[in-house]
């Protein structure tokens, strides 16, 4: 489907005998404020609700492990998404970016990657918080999410992201656990209100 030809679509059903939603499927519909993804869907796959700007409702019959690129790019009306990632193994880029209606997230024990500006933009978005043993973290995961405050970084992390908490101004302080062994660059540029405490850090970038 072409971005803008389901604009006016407020309802739609989904069989349970899908398993497979294609990228971009449902990209644009504005009007859309809820869907039910079947049980044997384990894919959102790459645009798939792009710009569904009144969808605040996501229901699962299933897991879904993979959550590809642009997925939720700015769908602003969600505000709970817990439930859609506590399975996921890999979240991709920019999959969440302008979220604005998320207030927190916690990320379940499965989640292995986290990739470039997942949550880039969620203006909301005042706490992260990770459940599993390490996390690799693409890019500016956290990027510009201007009110984040509180952070719980998995407990076996390895290495804190480029531009991953990037003018982040509300951030004040941060504990960075006995795993990390490299901060990367511009980490925490612009977070004008941080406090940092380093344990066992063998590499902090210069432009950190």
């Amino acid at each position: 489907n072409g971005q803008g030809e389901w604009e006016e679509v407020t309802s739609i059903v989904i069989p349970e005998s899908v398993n497979r939603i294609d990228q971009s499927a449902f990209i644009g519909c504005t009007l859309l404020p809820s869907i039910n993804i079947p049980s044997n869907v384990d894919t959102l796959e790459s645009h798939v609700f792009k710009d569904c700007i009144s969808l605040s409702s996501v229901t699962l019959s299933g897991v879904i492990t993979t959550i590809e690129q642009y997925a939720f790019y700015n769908c602003v009306s969600l505000t709970n998404i817990d439930h859609i990632i506590k399975d996921a193994v890999t979240i991709g880029e920019a999959a969440f970016i302008r979220c604005d209606g998320l207030s927190t997230v916690e990320f379940g024990t499965s989640l292995t990657k986290l990739d470039k500006d997942a949550f880039m933009d969620c203006q909301s978005l005042t706490k992260a918080t990770f459940k599993s043993d390490d996390v690799k973290f693409g890019i500016g995961v956290f990027r510009n999410c201007i009110n984040l405050t509180d952070v719980t970084l998995p407990v076996n992390a390895s290495r804190i992201g480029d531009y991953m908490f990037y003018n982040c101004e509300d951030l004040e302080t941060f504990t960075i656990g006995d795993s990390v062994k490299e901060i990367g660059y511009r980490a925490f540029m612009n977070c004008f209100k941080l406090s940092i405490t380093l344990n066992n850090l063998n590499w902090l970038s210069s432009n950190t």
